[in-house]
């Protein structure tokens, strides 16, 4: 059972374990960082509510923060996004679980959450013990 199987932004309503949230909720593409435009994302937003939360899977051998900046701006419906680099994706969006590391290994994978998900998002830092982390 997935996460958004028990979760919903609708505090008043019961939550059971056969709680469903409709599979258009969640939207996942996956592209190149040549392929960052708000043309080519727009398919993330959920309309005029945007997405409460897009989360980036961006491979090691990327700018990581260049390609942030570049998603962040491209993606002015997006409430919120967090990035993370990846020692490989999974994804399905391709017929493998695995993206292929040819071409440079220049894979992005997004998933948007519509905003009907999470009554509230919030991002935190934690500071590492160690600054060498």
């Amino acid at each position: 059972m997935g996460l958004f199987n028990l979760f919903t932004a609708d505090k008043s309503s019961k939550l059971t374990s056969q709680t469903q949230i409709p599979e258009e909720s969640v939207k996942v593409t996956n592209i190149k960082s040549r392929e960052i435009s708000e043309s080519r994302l727009s398919e993330l937003s959920f309309g005029v509510s945007g997405a409460a939360l897009v989360i980036a899977y961006v491979s090691p051998n990327t700018n990581f923060e260049q390609i942030m900046s570049s998603l962040k701006a491209a993606m002015p419906f997006a409430q919120k996004v967090i990035g993370v680099m990846t020692a490989g994706e999974l994804s399905s969006c391709s017929s493998s679980n695995y993206h292929t590391t040819e071409d440079g290994w220049d894979n992005i994978v997004l998933q948007s959450f519509d905003p009907s998900l999470f009554a509230h998002v919030d991002i935190r830092t934690v500071d590492m013990h160690s600054k060498a982390l």
